[in-house]
């Protein structure tokens, strides 16, 4: 197998959300140019190599940074800036910032995550990368739905939306774009927007066999149903997104699929099954070093936490929380978690 084919086959198993097949297929991809190049000689053929090199990897960073393996997707994107300074490539350039932009992002840097993300649109305005524009705008958004800033964050989705819509080979990227956008519009308020949103993301997804962005998309419904008091529908939906995410090698997918089993536990009765869940998804959470998802995750089980009676120990929780917003200069999310807080009281 040529290390094109290898790379060819992995696109394919990244846009199916196939994570564990797509990375093993990436990996077999650079050892197979590895060895075409020590075989080809120098000159543009190398430089050739070298750019082909730098594509790889920044897929292999979106494969691990989507699995919840920040650390080493940041090394990939890293490597991926130093060979685009080196072939003075800027849509390599800006592939590189928009994935540093997402890993920050998902590592609770949103100053820096927002600082690279408008770099990455700086640089494909420049040079008329839309996708890498389309997906660093979503990169805004994600930013401004973890602040709950949820009119700019709609704002900033509807504006990647025609962008990506427009670009075939982005299709995964614009259903995931919508999965976020209806989440804003189910947090907004309107609910029938983000049933109507959600189910377009769905229609994407499936007819692309991804089973990542069905998983999420199905569980953000239940989440929406539970909460709204519409349990069949919403256990249904979370049985289903379950199986999904179990094939997508998502940890973080899989996290949240537990979240939302306590909410289940919780509407059924079962206040210990509850907490349970609760406990699972936040160590969980907390070995990936996601703090705001913990936060929004312990926003959506007060009322469970009160009915259990578990008040002090979340306290304790959301009182290192706000340590480490604290400490990461972030008054924003200082400010989220005190009316957390208040609310558990």
């Amino acid at each position: 197998m040529t290390y094109e084919k290898a790379f060819n086959q992995a696109k394919e198993a990244l846009a199916q959300g196939k994570y564990a097949d797509a990375s093993m297929l990436l990996h077999r991809a650079l050892d197979k140019l590895e060895k075409a190049a020590e075989d080809g000689g120098p000159g543009s053929k190398k430089q050739r190599f070298r750019a082909s090199e730098g594509a790889i990897r920044a897929r292999l960073g979106h494969c691990l940074r989507l699995t919840g393996k920040f650390g080493e997707a940041r090394k990939e994107f890293e490597c991926v800036k130093a060979i685009a300074q080196e072939l003075e490539d800027d849509g390599l350039m800006a592939e590189a910032l928009m994935g540093l932009g997402f890993v920050a992002w998902r590592s609770d840097e949103h100053r820096e995550a927002r600082a690279l993300f408008n770099d990455a649109i700086m640089l494909a305005n420049k040079k008329h990368y839309r996708a890498v524009k389309g997906m660093a705008l979503m990169g805004l958004g994600n930013l401004d739905l973890v602040c709950r800033k949820l009119n700019e964050g709609v704002k900033v989705y509807e504006q990647a939306c025609p962008i990506l819509a427009a670009l075939p080979e982005a299709r995964t990227d614009y259903a995931r774009l919508l999965h976020n956008l209806a989440f804003l519009y189910y947090k907004n308020g309107d609910s029938d927007k983000a049933v109507e949103t959600f189910k377009r993301s769905l229609e994407i997804s499936d007819s692309l066999g991804d089973v990542h962005i069905s998983g999420y998309v199905l569980t953000n419904m239940a989440l929406m149903h539970l909460l709204s008091d519409k349990v069949a529908e919403g256990e249904k939906e979370l049985e289903k997104a379950g199986r999904l995410l179990a094939r997508s090698n998502d940890r973080i997918g899989l996290n949240f699929v537990t979240w939302v089993q306590g909410i289940l536990k919780y509407k059924k009765g079962d206040l210990d099954g509850a907490m349970a869940h609760y406990r699972k998804a936040r160590r969980g959470f907390e070995e990936l070093g996601m703090a705001a998802q913990i936060l929004n995750m312990t926003i959506d089980y007060v009322p469970a936490i009160k009915a259990a009676g578990q008040n002090k120990e979340v306290l304790d929780v959301l009182g290192k929380l706000k340590a480490f917003y604290v400490e990461k200069d972030y008054p924003e999310m200082a400010s989220r978690v005190d009316e957390a807080i208040k609310m558990v009281k």
